[in-house]
């Protein structure tokens, strides 16, 4: 189950990094730090909840799995 992480990494990687730059070349353009620090806690927030999502989903599958194999009484 480590693989899923190492996908989602991937794809908030892929969401974010170009976004991060955007932000980065928009602040170095017209130096309003107010404006580049909401857009970084944004993209951090999302992927904060990208992978606490993948977290949630993983326990869930697993517990799934735990509940599916369990011996019937």
């Amino acid at each position: 189950m480590l693989w899923i992480f190492g996908i989602v990494v991937v794809l908030v990687a892929l969401l974010v990094v170009p976004n991060a730059l955007y932000a980065f070349r928009q602040f170095l353009a017209n130096r309003d730090l107010l404006w580049v620090t909401v857009y970084f806690g944004f993209l951090l927030l999302l992927g904060y909840l990208l992978l606490h999502m993948t977290t949630r989903t993983v326990e869930l599958v697993q517990t799934a799995k735990e509940v599916y194999l369990a011996p019937d009484p």
